[in-house]
């Protein structure tokens, strides 16, 4: 089991880190923000079907949904919703490296 959440851990790290699934990014889609985009929408409820218990995932995949409901409606402007969501999306990751660092040296006693 606790390989198994190692494994589920480190892909998400890897999946974090090189792959910028972000709630908006410039020239992403006509309007300028991934909201928008098909591909990015996919490529959550993939992770969200794979990983359904990973609450990193379902975290991020909600915090997206918000931050486009709330840009969507002019709540908040599409630069304010890519700060909230960069700075969550780093908090997960430092997360995500302390485990891995944790699980790691926890290995080598």
């Amino acid at each position: 089991m606790k390989t198994k959440v190692f494994i589920i851990t480190v892909i998400l790290f890897i999946f974090f880190i090189f792959f910028d699934v972000g709630f908006a990014q410039d020239n992403k889609t006509d309007d300028g923000y991934y909201c928008n985009d098909k591909e990015t929408l996919q490529e959550y409820e993939d992770l969200i079907k794979k990983y359904p218990d990973d609450m990193n995932v379902q975290t991020l995949h909600a915090l997206w949904l918000g931050l486009c409901l709330k840009t969507g409606r002019g709540d908040i402007t599409i630069n304010q919703g890519n700060e909230i969501f960069d700075k969550y999306r780093k908090q997960i990751i430092d997360k995500l490296h302390k485990q891995k660092m944790k699980d790691e040296s926890s290995k080598s006693l």
